[in-house]
C-alpha cells in the first residue's frame, strides 16, 4: 500500500488557516455562487422566451440570436460551440423555474429543450418532447 505524506502543517496539526480566514472564503465562494446561479437564470430564461418550449441545437440558437434581440444580448457573442457547453453545464439543473433538458444527441449535435418546473420538488412541470434522454 502506498503511503501519503502530508504537508508539515497538516501532519503537525497547525491549522492552515484561521477560523475567520475560513468563514470569509465560505462567504465569498457563496456570494460567487449566488451570483453565477442569477447570471444563469437569467441567460435561460432568455433562452426559454426565444424558443417557447420548442427545441433547438445551438448552433440553431446562435442563429436564432441574430434576430431575437434580448437573446442576442443573452448570448454576448458566444460561438455556437460555447452555447453547447454552457447548456451541458447547466443541463438538469433547476434555475428559476426552468431546467435545460437534453432530448438527443444526432450526428455531433445535441437537441436541446427548456421546461418548466416546480422549484419546490424539481420535477418537471411538463412532459418532454418524444425520445427525450
Amino acid at each position: 500500500m502506498a503511503t501519503v505524506s502530508l504537508p508539515r502543517a497538516a501532519a503537525a496539526r497547525e491549522p492552515v488557516v484561521t477560523r475567520a480566514e475560513f468563514d470569509a472564503l465560505v462567504a465569498r465562494v457563496t456570494r460567487i455562487e449566488h451570483a453565477r446561479d442569477a447570471d444563469d437564470a437569467a441567460w435561460v430564461h432568455a433562452v426559454a422566451a426565444s424558443t417557447a418550449a420548442a427545441t433547438f441545437t445551438a448552433r440553431e440558437l446562435r442563429a436564432h440570436a441574430r434576430v431575437d434581440h434580448a437573446l442576442r444580448r443573452a448570448v454576448r457573442g458566444m460561438t455556437a460551440r460555447e452555447i453547447g457547453a454552457r447548456l451541458r453545464r447547466l443541463r438538469d439543473h433547476a434555475l428559476g423555474g426552468l431546467v435545460v433538458r437534453l432530448v438527443k444527441r444526432t450526428h455531433g449535435e445535441r437537441i436541446w429543450w427548456v421546461s418548466v418546473v416546480d422549484d419546490r420538488h424539481a420535477n418537471p412541470g411538463v412532459a418532454p418532447p418524444s425520445g427525450a434522454e
